[in-house]
């Protein structure tokens, strides 16, 4: 009996050895696999790999609580704030480093410690940037506060570790700080320090303290020191990577112009562009246009300034598509992993059904019917509230699409190209400023669609260039003039609907009857009364429109329709009183707004 009893556990024991060591080796695996994805991060190119390999690592190592195990995944969150802050979403890229923050100081790991709070200053400056930008001055200085407090945290946390290149990094943090406050003294000071503390190999670094110091010697508008920084820093940044590269050309190029260096700056902005566009950086060119249009302005170059100011906007523009189309991808993918969830649920519920149905049991049955049911109230009632999100969505997408395409042949980016072709190969001069009007109202019209309200100014712009573009159309067959009573600081001070107009222009042409007959004429007269404006638009009538223009049955325009819903809209926001008149006579059509002063 005894050697039974003997043999039982001796078999026990190794049953329950071999368990402990299946589980410790796929412990070692699982965690090798983890370091070796958070090792290997920095060779993935793209930035949507880069997230769903940390995504991966996350996943693998999330279900283990030994310390190892925690540390890697705070690693892992760390890496992933960087991803979401470099999508510019602060807030989130927060949020998540306070989190892997939380695991260091459970695990009292200085290291990481000094790392995150690094991230979490930078992080922090560029909210107190986003608040800047929207004049919100009292959370702007709260977040440079706590953008302080973290930074000068991981300055000592690195210099109790004796940690070089975090100490180091710190101070490069603190220096960008003071760089944003425009603070000389204390950006010099810790641009110093970090030139003293970096070795020979310390290339990055030192490019950045170099950086700092030649902005601060462009702040007190000592170019001769400026320029001698930005060498300094082009000449390290060449032994580490392309992007300090092209921040210190980028700064060097703005110094040579400061300088009136006109040629020297021009090599190094067209070698910049010629970089950008290999790493396909469109921000970046935009920039460097932006700076090769002062440099022309400088020169009296007028023609060549006018060609890289609207190779700005092209740049620009396409910068703003790019994100419309990343946000449609995240979208997307956002729905297709809702989707894929709820039809993972859904199929789960069924499993629990089925489980009910082989159970003979009738209370068993009775429960799976109730949970039935409230599935099928859960989903009707998801149904329902996603039916009246998409409607809702809808609705706010039509009335942005119905701004956006007044006219969808004016595309602002092709005819910008066209003018800079025309510009090359010494063109017709009155292509030249076709081209030129059109892509100005182009510009302007793609501007209204994301702004609900603008300027006077503005509208009388888009007014202008709009009837010059139609004026050589039909071939000058109409001729029009803009008066008003406006000083041009008040058309700047004033707003109104962005892109009021336009529907009532195009109606004056479209069924002017200008197309074939001379001798059309289109009057607009802005006027200041008290506390009120009107815009007045007057069109004569020389012939009947064409076939393709008119209303089947006298039936009333879409576009006006809208105009004057919008002029009701304006004046419900504003809570003020607004008019909008549309008188048709034999020979002449009389259209007048009237709209509050109110200030932009």
């Amino acid at each position: 009996m005894r050697q039974l009893i003997s043999f039982f556990l001796i078999i026990s024991n190794f049953v329950f050895s071999q368990n402990n060591k299946d589980t410790d080796y796929k412990y070692n695996k699982t965690i090798k696999v983890a370091e070796v994805i958070f090792q290997n991060l920095e060779k993935v190119n793209s930035s949507d790999s880069i997230k769903n390999k940390i995504l991966e690592g996350i996943r693998l190592v999330d279900k283990y609580e030994t310390k190892e195990a925690e540390i890697l995944y705070a690693k892992l969150l760390t890496e992933l704030s960087w991803c979401e802050y470099q999508k510019n979403d602060f807030l989130k890229a927060i949020e998540i480093q306070l989190n892997a923050q939380k695991i260091f100081e459970n695990h009292n790991d200085l290291s990481q410690l000094a790392t995150s709070n690094f991230r979490l200053g930078s992080y922090y400056i560029k909210i107190g940037s986003e608040y800047n930008n929207l004049g919100s001055k009292d959370e702007r200085k709260t977040a440079q506060q706590v953008a302080l407090g973290y930074l000068k945290q991981s300055v000592k946390l690195a210099e109790n570790i004796k940690n070089n290149e975090k100490y180091l990094q710190a101070l490069g943090g603190l220096a960008n700080y003071y760089v944003a406050q425009k603070n000389i003294d204390s950006t010099i000071y810790y641009s110093k320090i970090m030139l003293q503390k970096s070795t020979p190999e310390d290339y990055k670094m030192k490019v950045m303290a170099n950086n700092y110091l030649g902005l601060m010697s462009c702040e007190k508008e000592d170019y001769i020191a400026a320029e001698k920084y930005f060498k300094n820093a082009i000449a390290d940044a060449e032994k580490s990577n392309a992007v300090s590269l092209l921040s210190a050309k980028g700064n060097l190029a703005y110094v040579y112009m400061k300088q009136k260096k006109y040629k020297q700056a021009k090599i190094n902005v067209f070698e910049l562009i010629e970089t950008n566009k290999k790493l396909k950086k469109l921000h970046n060119i935009g920039k460097n246009y932006a700076t090769l249009y002062d440099i022309y302005k400088g020169e009296n170059k007028i023609d060549s300034a006018l060609y890289a100011y609207d190779m700005y906007y092209v740049y620009r523009d396409s910068v703003v598509d790019q994100k419309h189309k990343d946000l449609i991808k995240e979208l997307n993918i956002k729905y297709e992993t809702e989707k894929k969830e709820a039809e993972i649920t859904i199929l789960k519920q069924k499993e629990k059904i089925q489980t009910f149905e082989l159970e003979k049991n009738k209370q068993l049955l009775t429960f799976s019917v109730i949970g039935l049911i409230l599935i099928m109230l859960t989903s009707l009632i998801v149904f329902f509230y996603q039916k009246k999100i998409n409607t809702i969505q809808n609705l706010a997408l039509r009335s942005k699409l119905t701004r956006s395409q007044f006219n969808p042949h004016y595309i602002n980016n092709a005819f910008t190209s066209l003018q800079a072709t025309l510009i090359e190969h010494d063109l017709d001069e009155s292509l030249i400023n076709y081209t030129s009007d059109i892509s100005r109202f182009s510009r302007l019209l793609l501007e209204s669609t994301f702004k609900d309200e603008w300027t006077l100014f503005e509208e009388k712009q888009m007014m202008e260039n709009y009837l010059k573009t139609q004026q050589h159309r039909y071939e000058n067959n109409f001729e029009f003039t803009i008066s008003n009573n406006f000083s041009n600081d008040e058309l700047h001070q004033y707003k109104l609907p962005s892109a009021l107009t336009q529907t009532v222009l195009e109606n004056a042409i479209e069924h002017g009857g200008y197309q074939n007959n001379i001798g059309g004429k289109i009057e607009i007269a802005i006027h200041k009364m008290n506390n009120q404006f009107e815009i007045v638009i007057k069109n004569n009538k020389i012939g009947d429109e064409t076939n393709s223009t008119k209303k089947v049955n006298n039936e009333p325009s879409r576009g006006l329709e809208i105009t004057k819903q919008r002029m009701e809209l304006h004046q419900k926001i504003h809570k003020t009183k607004t008019d909008f008149k549309f008188e048709m006579y034999e020979n002449e059509v009389l259209v007048t707004f009237v709209l509050p002063l109110l200030n932009a």
